[in-house]
Order: structure tokens, then C-alpha cells, then sequence
């Protein structure tokens, strides 16, 4: 994100930018059968889990998605520091304790993202036609 200060002096607009941020991605698995009632409760404590991390300084947002039986946390912090922070915070441990206690959840990735580009890629690749476009001959 870019705070945008404009300078007057000579003309010279000067931009400030703001700390550098991340997107930490952290993914947890279960191998276990779950019932109704148990994805209720499942929902309830990533919820929890979610709202304790978006309260530890230096982050701004975090969610949580589903993907089958895989939780997956997305968090944006200001670097490194928001994340030894997330780490060190007793409420959040708590949440992931009773993820793995509960409902047998354990971690199988933890992505520290800098760029966009570490994520969607640089390059875009580019697809032959394999007929012309309409009033085009072939040759």
C-alpha cells in the first residue's frame, strides 16, 4: 500500500510508502471423519482463531477458507515482526491447540508471500489460435 504525501516545494511530488507488508498462508489437515455437528464447532473456533490473529498488532485482516477437510488461514501483516508476533500470542495458540485436540488438525504449510508475484507468477503465456479470426485468410 502507498501513502501518497505530495511535496509542493519545487514541484517535486515526493511518495512515502508505508512498512512493507505480507501475506502469510498457513495450512492445516485433518485426516478425520467429521459430523454436522462437528463442522459447526469447526467453523466456530477458525472463526475465533481468525479474530484473535486480526488482533495482534501489526496485521491487518485475516480470513479463513475451507477447501474440503483443509483450513486454510490468509493473514496480511507488516512483515516478519506481525508474524513472530502471531506466533507468540497465547490466545492464538490456544485457538490452533484446540483446532488439533478437537477436530485432529495439524500443520502442513506455512507460506510467507512478499511479492504478488511469488504467488500468481511474472509471466503470462500466451495461446496459439488454431484457426483465424473471422476475415482473416489464412496464409
Amino acid at each position: 500500500m502507498v501513502d501518497r504525501t505530495q511535496v509542493r516545494a519545487g514541484g517535486v511530488a515526493a511518495v512515502k510508502q508505508e512498512e512493507s507488508i505480507m501475506l502469510r498462508i498457513v495450512r492445516f489437515e485433518t485426516n478425520r471423519d467429521l459430523k454436522r455437528e462437528d463442522i459447526a464447532k469447526l467453523f466456530s473456533r477458525a472463526r475465533a482463531v481468525a479474530a484473535a490473529i486480526e488482533k495482534v498488532p501489526g496485521v491487518k485482516w485475516c480470513r479463513f477458507f475451507f477447501n474440503g477437510l483443509e483450513i486454510i488461514l490468509v493473514a496480511d501483516g507488516k512483515g516478519y515482526v506481525a508474524a513472530d508476533r502471531v506466533d507468540a500470542s497465547k490466545v492464538v495458540k490456544e485457538g490452533v491447540a484446540q483446532l488439533f485436540t478437537e477436530f485432529g488438525y495439524a500443520l502442513t504449510k506455512d507460506e510467507f508471500l512478499r511479492d504478488p508475484r511469488e504467488y500468481y507468477g511474472a509471466r503470462r503465456t500466451r495461446v496459439r489460435r488454431s484457426r483465424p479470426a473471422r476475415g482473416r485468410k489464412r496464409r
